[in-house]
């Protein structure tokens, strides 16, 4: 269940990361429109307490 919710999550993440990343791989956030930046802002903050139990190892 946790998982599926980090999943989603990342895939989220991934996806909108992919929408302004140019041929050479390079991530330009500064394409996102005020909207997209802050769902991709809510989206780290919702992931953050998955990445701490991975660094914790808890």
């Amino acid at each position: 269940m946790e998982f599926e919710k980090f999943f989603a999550i990342m895939k989220q993440i991934i996806d909108m990361k992919m929408k302004v990343t140019d041929k050479n791989g390079v991530v330009h956030e500064e394409q996102f429109t005020a909207e997209e930046l802050k769902q991709f802002k809510e989206l780290g903050e919702k992931a953050a307490p998955y990445f701490a139990k991975v660094k914790g190892g808890k």
